[in-house]
């Protein structure tokens, strides 16, 4: 079974090894774009194969994304955008 999301950083957060440090960013970067994915086709009313068929992304690609199991490249995430009607924005917490 997968494991949460608060498994896998508790358990990257007690080995403060940089490169457990790197992987818990890793992942915490991988769910964030997941969970905004999912919540962005929900909104739309659309499924998996919806989104498949209007953006040229396999469905299994878009699972896995949605699973936090493969982190999209610019261009995949420019093309769910579009199909989902949206936008890419990327916010480095400058506050200007």
């Amino acid at each position: 079974m997968a494991k949460t999301y608060r498994e896998y950083s508790d358990e990257h957060r007690k080995s403060r090894t940089p490169e457990g440090v790197e992987a818990g960013q890793v992942f915490h970067h991988a769910y964030t774009v997941a969970m905004a994915l999912l919540a962005a086709r929900q909104r739309a009313g659309m499924t998996q194969a919806r989104v498949a068929a209007m953006s040229g992304i396999d469905q299994d690609d878009i699972s896995r994304i949605e699973r936090g199991q493969m982190i999209p490249t610019l261009a995949t995430l420019g093309r769910l955008a579009t199909a989902l009607g949206g936008e890419i924005v990327i916010d480095f917490g400058g506050g200007e």
